[in-house]
């Protein structure tokens, strides 16, 4: 599959709608989308961040998505 730029933006409106689709009485997670050098990009998530299922499951998201997208400068 060819994967589709995008900026960190809407990555991180993808990755927040699936979040309040799954578990929608939590807490808001802080997120970044920031560029690193083994999948060229990466969630940072917030210090005060969500329970540990949450961020589990930030983190099956972001897998599906460096599949589907790449980091727009």
């Amino acid at each position: 599959m060819r994967r589709k730029g995008a900026s960190a933006s809407e990555l991180l409106w993808i990755i927040d709608d699936r979040v309040r689709q799954e578990f929608k009485n939590t807490k808001r997670a802080t997120l970044a989308v920031v560029p690193d050098g083994r999948h060229a990009w990466t969630i940072v998530i917030g210090q005060r961040g969500p329970q540990p299922d949450v961020v589990a499951f930030i983190r099956k998201i972001e897998a599906e998505l460096h599949q589907q997208y790449f980091l727009e400068e």
